[in-house]
């Protein structure tokens, strides 16, 4: 874990852009179709689908939850998981399936990297020992992930 955190800082060291989306102002490859100028940009959208199909009073409360924090833009593989990380020897020798990769919220490592966690392993647990932690964020769009698909 100690290599993977460590590979995950070099991510977020690659010189960035201020919209969010894929390479070379490509669309997110990930739900959205779309960059975005910005993350307030990014969650609104994300708040639009879920209340189209969540009726009732909840966006004040989604929207505050995901403004609570600003977040710098860095670079993010998108689907870090451990199908996706190659150890031979006990050393990282690859990190593979960049197709989703681009430039998003910091916290959305985190939040990818726990959308399949199902805790039958130690997976995410070895996971906060690599990535700083963004617990709310992760809780929210756990739960409007659960929604939208």
């Amino acid at each position: 874990m100690h290599e993977l955190q460590g590979y995950l800082e070099q991510l977020r060291a690659v010189p960035g852009s201020n919209y969010i989306g894929s390479l070379n102002n490509g669309p997110v490859i990930d739900v959205i179709l779309d960059p975005f100028p910005s993350e307030g940009d990014f969650n609104a959208t994300l708040i639009d689908a879920y209340c189209t199909i969540h009726k009732g009073h909840i966006k004040p409360y989604i929207t505050g939850m995901l403004a609570t924090h600003k977040h710098k833009i860095v670079f993010t593989h998108a689907d870090f998981r451990p199908d996706n990380i190659i150890i031979k020897d006990g050393h990282v020798t690859g990190i593979i399936d960049w197709e989703m990769a681009g430039w998003y919220p910091e916290h959305w490592e985190f939040v990818k990297a726990f959308y399949i966690c199902d805790w039958q392993n130690d997976w995410g647990t070895r996971l906060l020992g690599a990535m700083k932690p963004y617990y709310c964020e992760q809780l929210v769009h756990a739960r409007l992930t659960q929604i939208l698909f």
